[in-house]
This record gives structure tokens, sequence and C-alpha cells, in this order.
């Protein structure tokens, strides 16, 4: 019997195909998910090592440990182990509601920042806000934490009738996480699981680290940054959030488990979740709870032109009169130019050029 072992470029699975010489049957069999699909960042600062990553806590292994060679590029050395975090401590169940008391695993020691104690104990508390909408919020109940008074149009009241949810939470205990499913799929929307530090520096601040298991490799959003495509690169990509883009404020890390982890600075870890089900749903949602948006002047719709440099107001004028001579329609003009006094000057009579234009809009 022949052995043809294949790997598929771009895919976690390698198979099998088995071939009889004597028959023209064949045995398909998947090889197994990579263990490195699976690692979560421990250390993502530039320089660990072995000693630093064990001093978090951490696990170690270098590429050629594993399979002498990574098929995984990215794939961290440094990572946690499975049971690190939090495991549970006590569950307060409500209809509309879950409130979960949660305690470090202090198994692996400490997080190993000698300026960032641990948190030992942590609250957790999951409000079903509608049936298409839930909120998770994690913070320290015992050190008071200023939260930014975000206006968010939330329902009067919860949702308790549970047939009514499209989502399904449930918690796990050792580790600690928070599992989401749609129900009518049986799709698993976010694995969440999670590392809770402090700092002690200037002031009191807290880094928090967030991980969750993703339900597919099709991921898009995430503002503020410039992406080179529509949907994300899942290789182990990092992407800044909030302060320009400038650490230190939220990062966040996306790697082809899929999965993605947030880092933050900050004290709480608060997150809605909307379920759509469909995009254009899921856009109504949001925008529902944050406030739509503003209706944009109507002639901002239209053809713009602009452009920087305008020696002076004849040129503008001579430039709408070709526009206008070649049929090219444009809403509005934008003229930047120079503020000096002396070459100012040149646009003295560019007011009453544009009450002309204003004069010749219908009404």
């Amino acid at each position: 019997m022949d052995q043809i072992v294949t790997t598929v470029k771009g895919s976690p699975h390698n198979f099998c195909l088995w071939s009889d010489s004597t028959s023209d049957s064949y045995l398909v069999e998947w090889g197994t998910k990579s263990e490195e699909y699976d690692r979560f960042n421990c250390h993502p600062e530039d320089d660990a090592d072995e000693a630093k990553c064990k001093a978090r806590g951490c696990e170690w292994k270098v590429r050629d440990e594993i399979l002498n060679e990574s098929t995984i590029g990215g794939a961290p050395w440094c990572f946690y182990p499975k049971d690190y975090g939090y495991n549970v401590e006590r569950i307060t169940n409500t209809s509309t509601s879950m409130t979960v008391e949660i305690v470090r695993n202090r198994m692996y020691g400490t997080s190993g920042r000698p300026k960032s104690p641990d948190i030992d104990k942590l609250r957790v508390e999951i409000v079903y806000h509608s049936s298409d909408m839930f909120r998770f919020k994690i913070w320290d109940p015992s050190t008071p934490r200023y939260e930014v008074p975000v206006p968010l149009t939330v329902p009067s009241a919860p949702e308790p009738d549970e047939d009514k949810r499209l989502y399904k939470v449930t918690v796990t205990d050792k580790p600690f996480g928070i599992q989401v499913i749609r129900k009518s799929t049986g799709t698993k929307m976010g694995d969440f699981f999670f590392d809770s530090t402090e700092i002690k520096r200037m002031v009191s601040t807290q880094i928090s680290l967030l991980s969750t298991r993703l339900s597919s490799e099709f991921v898009y959003g995430f503002g503020e940054t410039e992406h080179t495509t529509y949907r994300h690169d899942l290789n182990y990509h990092t992407w800044g959030m909030f302060s320009k883009d400038q650490p230190p404020g939220v990062n966040v890390t996306f790697q082809p488990t899929p999965a993605l982890t947030y880092r933050t600075l900050g004290g709480i870890l608060d997150f809605y979740m909307i379920l759509g089900p469909t995009p254009e749903m899921v856009v109504q949602e949001y925008t529902a709870l944050i406030g739509r948006p503003v209706l944009p002047a109507y002639w901002s719709l239209g053809f713009q032109l602009c452009r920087y440099g305008y020696k002076d107001d004849t040129e503008i004028k001579n430039l709408y009169e070709d526009m206008k001579a070649a049929g090219i329609p444009y809403v509005s003009s934008w003229m930047k130019i120079p503020s000096d006094t002396k070459i100012s000057i040149k646009f003295i009579s560019l007011f009453n050029f544009c009450q002309m234009l204003v004069n010749l809009a219908p009404l």
C-alpha cells in the first residue's frame, strides 16, 4: 500500500491518501490540528526568553522542539497553559442576569511582573439586555475605578424569557470562561477566557488581557487603523485601537486558531455582544445602542472638487466656467488658499463669486 502525505496550503490540517495497488479504493485520513493553533501569547514583548516566560508561569517551546520547523509563522514560543487564569468560586443566577465571583488559579504562581501584582478576585456580571444583545462586565469589586460615562441606549428592562433570546450563555468553572452559543445554529459565537493584572506606577492603572476563540475566520471591522484588506489577516497580526493607534492603549491580536486577544490599559472590561443575526440587523442594533448617525447635509452627498494652491480668484472662476462648459457636474468646490495677507489679496473678489453661485442655486 502506498502513502501520499499532503498539506493543504493555508489549512491547519494535512491528510494521508492510502492507495491499494490491488484495488481502486482509497482511504483519506485527516490529521489533527497542530497544537500551535491553540497557543495564546504570554510574553508579547520583544525580549522573551525561557527564563522570563517561566517566571510568568507560562510554557516555553521553540519551533524545532515541536516539528523541527514550525508550520505556523508567528506562533508564540511563550504561551499560557490551558488552565491558566481564574476559577469560579460562586455563581448567582436570576432570570435576567448572572453574577460570577472568580479567583485566580495560584498553581502557576504570579504573573512574574514585580510592579504588577495580580488581582486575586474578580467579579463578572452578565446581563441579558434583549433577545439579540447581552453585556458582560469584568472588574475588581474591591477597588473603585473610574468608568467613562458613555451614553448608551439600552432597553428599559432586560429580557427575562430565555426562549426569546437568540443566544445561550454558559460559564465554565476551571478555568473560568464564558461561552456564547447561537441557538438557531448551535454555533459557538465566543469562548472567552482571560488574565488580569494590576500595575502600580504614578497612579493605579490596570492591564487586562482577554482572549476569545472565534466561530469563523471571516473577521471585519476594528476601526481607527488602516487595513490593507477588507477581511482581516489572522496570522498573528496586531492592530492598535484608540490613543491614536499608539501604545499604551488597546491592542487587538488575531491568530489563525481562529481567535483574538485584547490587551488593554484600563481597569474594567465591559463588552456588549450583538447577535443580529444578519449584518444589516447587526448595524441596526449597534446604532440603536450607541446612537444613530447624523444625517449629512444634502449638498455633501454630491460630487465635490478640491485642490490646494490656486494662484488667484480668476483661476477659480475660470475652473468653474471650464467645468460648466465640459458638462461635468459638481456640487461644491473646496478652495484651500494661503492665509498670508500679501497673497490673499489676490482672492479679494472670491466672496462676490461665491455669492453669485449661491444666487444661481435653485431654492
